[in-house]
């Protein structure tokens, strides 16, 4: 028996098999808006934005949602924590060159 797939389904699948050739092909960049933000903030946005995508197929995916949830509040403190130390860093720097 073969099922059929939504729009939205097959939609997701093809984005998904033409970024993940083009990653393997090219090769992938990381883009950083933000010096603090490190590879495991991105790992986890990337996390993150994969839960989303799923969740886009099947929005009433409760499990889903609190997976979201958890990794938004880890990427925010993270991302917090981050960026306090690489500012508490500059200051320092900034103090040691006025020395």
């Amino acid at each position: 028996m073969i099922k059929e797939a939504s729009l939205d389904e097959v939609l997701y699948i093809v984005n998904y098999t033409i970024r993940k050739t083009a990653e393997d092909v090219i090769g992938f960049k990381r883009y950083r808006r933000e010096p603090w933000i490190s590879d495991e903030e991105l790992n986890l946005a990337d996390q993150r934005r994969t839960i989303k995508g799923k969740m886009s197929i099947n929005p009433q995916d409760q499990d889903l949602k609190q997976k979201n949830t958890q990794l938004k509040n880890i990427i925010n403190n993270k991302v917090e924590e981050c960026r306090e130390e690489w500012f508490n860093k500059k200051c320092y720097e900034a103090d040691e060159a006025n020395k």
